[in-house]
Order: structure tokens, then C-alpha cells, then sequence
């Protein structure tokens, strides 16, 4: 009797892992849709919905950048024009 009380131990520790285990793979696979929705969300905000790119912040970003080279070449060109201004009336 002792063999086969441990086998039903045995047997129910085994139906209860199971039981378990399914429990873990529905919160796994839970976690894996809430991932999928994350990572299209994030893409969406980075690179803009679908066919409407140009409301991504990687674009904007990216204006951003542009605006800031112009900006800094007319600086350039300014503070050049000042300098030839200067020069060329000591001259």
C-alpha cells in the first residue's frame, strides 16, 4: 500500500504542476500580446501611424536637426558679412 499511496502523491503533485503550468503559459502568452501592442504603439509614435509618416517623431526629429544646420550656416554667414563690413571700411 505504501507503493501505491506514493504513486497517487505522486500523480497529484503531477496534476497540480499541470495545472500550473497551464496558468503560467496563459500569463505568458497574455504578456507576450500586451508586448506585440507595446512595441506597435512605440513604433507608431516614432515613425507615425500607418501611411502618415510624416507625424513621427523620427521625422520631426529629424526637421529639427535641418533647422538647426541652416540656422547655424546663416550664423555663419551673418558674422562673415559683419567681419567683411569691418574690414572693408578700416580700408
Amino acid at each position: 500500500m505504501e507503493d501505491s499511496e506514493r504513486l497517487r502523491d505522486v500523480e497529484r503533485k503531477l496534476d497540480r504542476l499541470l495545472l500550473e503550468m497551464g496558468g503560467l503559459a496563459e500569463k505568458f502568452k497574455d504578456y507576450e500580446d500586451e508586448q506585440k501592442a507595446f512595441r506597435v504603439s512605440v513604433h507608431e509614435s516614432l515613425y507615425g501611424p500607418s501611411g502618415s509618416p510624416e507625424q513621427g517623431l523620427m521625422v520631426r526629429v529629424d526637421r529639427l536637426e535641418q533647422s538647426q544646420t541652416k540656422r547655424d550656416r546663416l550664423m555663419w554667414v551673418v558674422a562673415a558679412g559683419i567681419v567683411y563690413s569691418i574690414i572693408a571700411g578700416i580700408m
